[in-house]
């Protein structure tokens, strides 16, 4: 008979990493056993106050395809229609401000959800599939056991007094911000984001399709159906975003995001507060939230934090908030949910069947930290620019189109388990990585130094083919080799594009400067706008080429961007037709 108290995995933390991981690991890795402590009991409040209603694509294919959970998803949560920026004065109408946005729901799903509606079910799942629930049990320590010793984890339930102690061969955090193992073992990093947020939901649906006057067919024609409201949508204003997520509940998530430098949350830490911040940033929503009764409320001043390790050959491993947490924009959090886990259950699999091997688990490592460190460079110092529309949304193209791309991919293909095609991926990565990198600061020097105050009217997901085509791309199946040719050739469509945008950059910051410079001797070490003059003068001396071997690419991009800046002439020099472009 097996002895109750010992197991070859514990999991603390029964939130959406902990019950997802254990019914992974039943799924998968059958003959593991399995118990998760947590200290809440069912049943949970299916309208539970937790951060992470929105799912990305990358979390959304976890949880419909590696859990099989797509029937509930579809039937007791919503249909999310992609992330919505409106940008511009918050004072004014809605409909004044320019916005970028789908006209329909993608053909991509993710998912917005009401977290304890998910949870509740995962639970009913995991015991039908014998995961021990040690529910309303709290975690008083974990005893790590080193070379080869087993872990204790000492429970207790705080109601009757009853203590218990736990073996395993694994033990894997779920535990969210209470990090057990981080903190017990001294695995921080801190983090150079110094974002704050409050955020609360209110009872019912904060539709803002009803905020513009029926009457206003054009605006209400850019989205037919009045599927914005299920959108995330996004307002923002220099140095701060807000989010709008609809909940199946009928409730409405409302979220704060703040540049703690500008607007520091000692001004918006309490509902008075955040309702007083509302007003004087963002009248209409203060009106709009008002009319509706407040259910909860939280504050986290800078909650940003990074790890320095995921996985041990101890056997155990962080994954989801116990390990890290960025930032909520593009809601990348449960999609570090899916590839830790899906990583972790990897490595008990292996080790469950006598083939783990230390490489394994440092490459697996390495890829998270790697990951880690990309998406932390995506979210540093950008809110300031988050005034400037056109600025904002080519960085949000950007962002979006290379998630699905470099990240998204690699999971959708299943290449993310496959040993001979994982250290090329990460190597294509590496090099994206670097480029991103660039590209990102350019957008932070572009913002500090930009003299474009103009907006726009409305842009979609299509009007940029290498958004649309992107995202379309992932429900396409490739064999892995065909999958690593692609990303070659992305390389150099990504190329072209950071060259791009950085002589949009130019002409706008720096237009005399833009005039003696020759687009076609411009290399990805040359995107720094911190000196124009010699790199002017170092293009001058390079000698030109009869065809330039990122021609097309170039004339792609420079097409699809003067849907933002058809005024920029650089963008003429490139290809475009003289008449797409404007009067500058």
């Amino acid at each position: 008979m097996r002895d109750p108290s010992r197991f070859d995995v514990v999991i603390a933390g029964g939130g959406l990493a902990g019950q997802s991981l254990a019914r992974q690991l039943r799924m998968q890795v059958p003959g593991v056993t399995v118990a998760l402590v947590d200290a809440q009991r069912r049943p949970l409040p299916e309208a539970a106050f937790k951060v992470g209603e929105a799912t990305a694509e990358l979390a959304a294919h976890y949880l419909a395809e590696h859990l099989k959970l797509r029937d509930h998803l579809e039937q007791d949560h919503l249909l999310k229609c992609g992330l919505r920026f409106f940008f511009g004065d918050g004072r004014g109408a809605l409909s004044d401000r320019p916005e970028y946005g789908p006209r329909q729901f993608p053909p991509i799903t993710s998912y917005q959800l009401d977290r304890g509606r998910l949870e509740n079910h995962l639970r009913e799942l995991n015991q039908a599939e014998s995961v021990v629930l040690w529910e309303g049990y709290e975690i008083e320590d974990i005893e790590v056991g080193v070379g080869g010793a087993p872990h204790t984890t000492r429970i207790r339930d705080p109601q009757t007094g009853i203590q218990r102690r736990l073996e395993s061969r694994w033990i894997v955090d779920c535990a969210g911000r209470r990090r057990f193992l981080q903190r017990k073992l001294g695995l921080g990093r801190p983090s150079p984001l110094r974002h704050s947020a409050c955020w609360f939901r209110v009872a019912g649906n904060c539709d803002v399709d009803q905020w513009v006057a029926s009457d206003q067919d054009g605006w209400h024609g850019r989205v037919p159906g009045g599927v914005r409201h299920r959108s995330t949508n996004h307002l923002l204003g220099r140095g701060y975003w807000v989010w709008l997520i609809p909940l199946s509940s009928g409730n409405t998530s409302v979220g704060i995001v703040v540049d703690e430098r500008i607007h520091p949350v000692a001004t918006l830490d309490a509902h008075a507060k955040a309702m007083a911040w509302l007003e004087s940033h963002e009248p209409l929503l203060a009106r709009q939230v008002s009319a509706h009764g407040l259910m909860d409320f939280h504050a986290l001043k800078e909650f940003s934090y990074a790890t320095c390790r995921f996985y041990s050959a101890d056997r155990w491993a962080c994954t989801g908030e116990a390990a890290m947490f960025i930032d909520p924009l593009y809601s990348p959090g449960s999609d570090f949910i899916a590839l830790g886990n899906t990583l972790a259950t990897q490595l008990i699999r292996e080790d469950h069947e006598g083939r783990l091997t230390t490489e394994r688990l440092e490459r697996y490592n390495d890829l998270m930290l790697l990951w880690q460190d990309a998406f932390t460079e995506v979210f540093q110092d950008h809110l300031p620019n988050f005034g400037c529309a056109r600025l904002t949304t080519a960085k949000v193209v950007w962002d979006n189109a290379s998630y699905w791309v470099f990240v998204c991919q690699v999971f959708f293909q299943g290449v993310i388990l496959m040993d001979d095609f994982l250290d090329r991926y990460r190597a294509h990565f590496a090099w994206f990585y670097q480029l991103n990198q660039r590209v990102q600061r350019l957008f932070r020097q572009w913002g500090q130094r930009t003299r474009d105050g103009a907006g726009f009217g409305y842009l979609g997901y299509a009007d940029f083919e290498v958004a649309v085509r992107s995202h379309l791309e992932l429900g396409q199946h490739r064999t892995p080799r065909r999958f690593l040719e692609w990303l070659e050739w992305h390389r150099d469509r990504f190329t072209a594009w950071a060259i791009v945008l950085f002589c949009i950059a130019v002409e706008d910051v720096a237009p005399a400067v833009m005039t003696h410079l020759a687009w076609d001797r411009i290399a990805i070490e040359d995107i720094d706008l911190g000196d124009l003059e010699g790199l002017a003068a170092r293009c001058a001396g390079r000698p030109g080429v009869a065809r330039h071997p990122l021609a097309q690419e170039l004339r792609g991009l420079s097409r699809q961007m003067t849907k933002l800046f058809p005024e920029f002439r650089c963008l003429q020099s490139m290809g475009v037709p003289v008449e797409a472009c404007g009067p500058r």
